[in-house]
């Protein structure tokens, strides 16, 4: 082949891959963290997709459909989609899909590592702190940053609380109670600790008590065991009494046994 058309074909060759590659675009990134009590996380990704014209949009649902729910093939396609927050050997997918009408593709999984680590435990609380792990895709050296295009979403458990103190001031606006959004920020050793205060023992008063013997019908069990209880004590009283009082006059007549004992030593 001459010089002239090899070249021609390699850039040929190279604007149809440029043009399949550009065929569409990933506009926008949702990650949602969500820890349980016992540190454990699901996390859910939602990659929002934009495609030019419609022929675009069924070359994609012909690679969705070629890839399955095989993360392996994902990673290796042209658009790779590769979970941020575990590797694919150590995760356990729940769903993968891709909804067509709002053009958003969607995989959640939970992970063999645990998302939180317990730190501190006193009698009122114990105190947990997100993994330093699981934003590491985000991180170069101690710098934690996050795009504009992707917004972290982190939800603790909902009996805990976030300990803001701790958070860069750019983070407050960002923080709740128990949650954290991340989008469009660059932070230095981050980290994210959170307390679970520990449930009080409550009280029950004698009314509760009554209502609930009442409501589940137990009242009246008790009342017989109490009426039962008397009957027996009352029956036994008697002989309980006499064995106490006998008892006594024993000793008593032992002791001025030993008393009269005494007095004939003396003489």
């Amino acid at each position: 082949m001459p010089p002239v058309k090899k070249t021609i074909a390699v850039l040929a060759f190279l604007l149809l891959i440029a043009g399949i590659a550009t065929a569409y675009t990933i506009e926008k990134k949702e990650l949602t963290i969500k820890i349980d009590e016992s540190g454990n996380g699901t996390f859910n990704e939602k990659y929002y997709f934009a495609f030019f014209d419609r022929q675009d949009l069924d070359e994609f649902l012909k690679v969705v459909t070629e890839n399955g729910q095989d993360l392996l093939k994902w990673q290796a396609s042209s658009t790779p989609i590769v979970p941020y927050f575990s590797s694919i050997e150590k995760l356990s997918l729940k769903e993968f899909s891709f909804n067509q009408a709002k053009q958003v593709l969607e995989l959640e999984y939970s992970a063999e590592e645990k998302s939180s680590v317990k730190i501190l435990e006193d009698q009122r609380s114990s105190v947990w702190r997100l993994n330093q792990s699981l934003l590491q895709k985000f991180e170069q050296g101690t710098i934690m940053e996050v795009p504009r295009d992707i917004t972290i979403s982190i939800e603790l458990p909902a009996n805990s609380e976030l300990k803001t103190e701790l958070l860069p001031q750019v983070l407050l606006a960002k923080a709740t109670k128990n949650t954290l959004s991340l989008n469009n920020v660059r932070v230095n050793n981050l980290n994210i600790q959170y307390v679970i205060p520990k449930p009080i023992a409550q009280t029950v008063s004698l009314t509760e008590l009554l209502n609930w013997l009442n409501s589940t019908g137990l009242i009246y069990a008790l009342i017989a065991a109490i009426i039962v209880l008397g009957a027996i004590i009352a029956v036994k009283r008697k002989s309980i009494s006499e064995r106490i009082e006998n008892y006594i006059v024993e000793h008593s007549e032992i002791s001025r046994k030993e008393e009269e004992e005494e007095i004939e030593i003396e003489e």
